[in-house]
């Protein structure tokens, strides 16, 4: 009892402090359109005219609909909703990680500890939780794929299968960047699958991984045309050009210590293949994106990379140093993530860098004007 309190307490002091945050950046003139969109959509639909309550803005439809929720269960909170909801995906992503190194990884709890607390203080995390609870519940889906299809090349297990396709429909159904993860990691299923299945028979198996998100985004597209309303167009966003030089720089962010972490284990096949897996799927669909503009922010497309390197590290063979490794590793992504976001050429992303930085952002909305009405203006018009 007193175990499950504490536990209960951290959960709640780490999503305040994540709140902190989200508040500091906004306070500073940032609020991302996701937020906004999200935000907008939910008091309209639970507060605005019955008229204007429309059924074609529901995708994703896991934030949107926890989104509504919370806005029902607080309407008149001055504080966003999808702020809430993202703090609490973040804070029990962290809490989940440290678990996992501690009791499967076989960490120490000072080492989990430090470990999750590089992670959470790395500019990735904290951009992707003030980008909104889409975002955050696409770096829990991808973290459950990392780990279930390691289990799964380990055990062969039907429970073990079915991690891999949770995670896959938490991404795909809690953002519409997930769509592109999903495709970019069909390549690879077959490099981590093991032999055996392969064998007996590589569609059954593909079917069996994508069966869950196929079945869910196909009865979305039914809903979309009963309704006859707009969910293709709602996919995609506005295009930010790049070169070839600023999408290195942006991979160059948390890349490095994800290849890092699993050539830590090259030597060991059954790991190594499905870890190479997991961050293949990340940059297929980071590649996938720079076509479709599924995610405007690049640096958001590239944000899923910190579960597969958490599922990295946790793997990791339990040898000399190897604690030590982790928390230079991690320390070094921290450094190189900060660098990056820097020199990220998306506006949303530079404004959110300013705005943690204590700068004003000249093009934000006055702190008076009141979120409800503008919501209201922006759903209406």
């Amino acid at each position: 009892m007193i175990r499950a309190a504490s536990w209960s307490f951290g959960f709640v002091a780490l999503a305040l402090l994540l709140l902190l945050t989200l508040g500091w950046t906004e306070a500073h003139g940032f609020l991302s359109m996701d937020v906004t969109d999200l935000w907008a959509k939910s008091i309209v639909q639970i507060e605005g005219p019955a008229q204007f309550k429309a059924s074609d803005a529901f995708y994703p439809p896991v934030p949107y609909a926890l989104s509504l929720l919370g806005q029902a269960v607080l309407p008149d909170t001055q504080v966003p909703v999808p702020f809430v909801l993202s703090a609490l995906v973040g804070a029990g992503l962290l809490v989940l990680w440290f678990l996992n190194l501690r009791d499967t990884g076989g960490f120490s709890g000072v080492t989990s500890a430090l470990v999750v607390l590089l992670l959470a203080l790395n500019p990735f995390f904290l951009r992707a939780l003030a980008d909104g609870p889409e975002t955050m519940f696409c770096i829990l889906g991808t973290w459950l794929f990392a780990r279930g299809i390691v289990n799964l090349r380990l055990t062969g297990n039907a429970p073990d299968m079915m991690k891999v396709a949770v995670g896959l429909l938490v991404v795909a159904l809690s953002d519409s960047y997930g769509l592109m993860l999903c495709l970019g990691a069909m390549p690879f299923m077959i490099v981590a699958a093991r032999p055996s299945m392969i064998a007996v028979s590589s569609t059954g198996y593909l079917v069996a991984m994508f069966y869950p998100v196929a079945a869910a985004v196909g009865a979305l597209m039914f809903v979309s045309m009963i309704f006859d309303s707009r969910l293709i167009p709602l996919l995609s966003e506005s295009a930010t050009p790049l070169t070839l030089r600023q999408h290195l720089v942006i991979l160059a962010g948390l890349g490095p210590a994800a290849l890092i972490a699993i050539l830590r284990n090259i030597m060991v096949p059954r790991l190594f293949m499905p870890l190479l897996a997991a961050v293949g799927a990340v940059l297929g669909g980071y590649t996938l994106n720079v076509f479709f503009h599924v995610e405007g922010d690049p640096a958001m497309a590239l944000a899923p990379m910190l579960g597969v390197l958490v599922a990295a590290i946790r793997f990791w063979p339990n040898l000399s140093l190897r604690e030590p490794i982790a928390i230079a590793l991690l320390a070094l992504s921290l450094l190189t993530s900060a660098l990056v976001m820097r020199h990220v050429a998306h506006d949303e992303t530079r404004a959110w860098s300013n705005a943690m930085l204590g700068a004003e952002n000249a093009a934000s909305r006055p702190r008076e004007r009141s979120f409800h009405s503008c919501a209201t203006s922006l759903i209406l018009w």
